[in-house]
């Protein structure tokens, strides 16, 4: 596959261009109390200029909800000490079974080969700022993480077994190329498009992993609003996000001022 014009993903919150892969960030203004809010999207891994031009836009922010990604990042560290497990299960598995570790040992090992800057990382110091909450559920109580899992294993059994095995050969494929030490920042961008231009994939983790966690976040807004009264409003969350999140912050009334693309990784280093 050869990226010759910018693929939109994500409802447009994610594009892949020839160049590099690109994430907004958004300006609104609420008409009558004159508040603003600026919400980015994000890709968890990408350039430190990317990183640092975040940070950049935030730092004018009298309050910053983020989308909380550390528990994320443990759950990785164990996923890589449980690796070879996995490998195992995706390849002598059924594709409906082994389709259940394809993306998980694909983006694994994309973070070992490629090695972009780890979003958590990045912002470590900003997250024990005082006027920076969670606005995630991520930190969930086992029941709770065992109904997410339910909901997204039931969501995915609508995907057609053909879909899960081009997805397990497409994973195969690519796990070959890095280990042979040719996977380029480009291959990951082609990978961006064949998982996630798919509608009905994108829906199903938009639907039972993003949405609930949407809602968490601006119940967290609503509420430190009617604490806090800021003035400027950070949001910081994954940019498969933050389509629905637009759509619950223009609910309350706010008004699209403004959008700018991020470059968040660039080809020219492949």
């Amino acid at each position: 596959m050869v990226i010759r014009n910018a693929v939109p993903l994500f409802n447009g919150e994610v594009v892949v261009s020839p160049s590099g892969i690109y994430t907004f960030v958004h300006y609104y203004e609420h008409p009558v109390t004159s508040r603003k809010v600026v919400m980015v999207g994000m890709d968890h891994a990408g350039d430190e200029e990317y990183f640092a031009r975040v940070k950049q836009i935030l730092i004018a922010c009298d309050l910053v909800l983020f989308e909380d990604i550390r528990k994320e990042q443990r759950q990785q560290r164990e996923r890589d000490a449980e690796e070879e497990e996995m490998r195992k299960v995706f390849s002598e598995a059924n594709p409906d079974e082994a389709f259940f570790v394809a993306m998980q040992l694909y983006f694994l090992n994309v973070q070992k080969i490629l090695s972009p800057q780890d979003e958590g990382e990045a912002f470590d110091a900003e997250y024990n700022q005082p006027h920076w909450f969670s606005g995630d559920t991520m930190l969930l109580t086992e029941a709770q993480e065992q109904e997410y899992l339910e909901a997204l294993t039931k969501g995915l059994q609508i995907i057609s077994s053909s879909r899960k095995q081009e997805v397990v050969d497409y994973v195969k494929k690519a796990l070959e190329k890095m280990e042979r030490g040719c996977f380029t920042r480009r291959d990951l961008g082609r990978g961006f498009v064949f998982f996630y231009s798919d509608p009905l994939m994108a829906q199903i983790i938009l639907e039972n992993l993003a949405k609930p966690r949407d809602l968490h976040c601006f119940s967290e807004f609503d509420r430190l609003l009617q604490e806090r009264s800021p003035q400027t409003i950070g949001i910081k969350f994954g940019a498969g996000h933050i389509s629905f999140q637009r759509q619950l912050l223009e609910e309350r009334g706010y008004i699209h001022q403004k959008s700018k693309k991020l470059r968040n990784m660039s080809f020219a280093r492949s």
